[in-house]
């Protein structure tokens, strides 16, 4: 999936996720739709971490937004962008980015 000139993974269902001991970005979406091989996905909430591993997924507050804006038969995706010699600050100015121009509802929520 391609956020601008940054390559993230493909999404990948939420709750077969193996999460691993790197830092980067991620972005959390739901599937729309199929067409002629591609799939089209709406984002929800693009968030930073020091590692993907560590993080309390269950608790946090992006998750839960986005799983209470799921539509019904569908599943919570993630996306996730490697960063593995970034500064916290450079992830963070990234996520601004990416907020700003996909402008995903649960950020949108979150921040006011």
């Amino acid at each position: 999936m391609k956020y601008g000139s940054y390559q993230f993974t493909s999404f990948i269902s939420f709750s077969n996720w193996n999460p691993k001991n790197v830092q980067g970005l991620y972005a959390l979406a739901h599937q729309t739709g199929t067409d002629n091989n591609t799939t089209y996905y709406k984002t929800l909430y693009f968030g930073q971490t020091k590692n993907f591993n560590n993080r309390e997924w269950s608790e946090h507050k992006g998750v839960k937004c986005c799983l209470n804006k799921l539509p019904e038969g569908r599943k919570l995706r993630i996306a996730i962008y490697e960063t593995p010699n970034w500064t916290e600050e450079q992830r963070k100015k990234l996520e601004t980015q990416l907020i700003k121009s996909n402008n995903p509802s649960c950020n949108k929520m979150l921040s006011t």
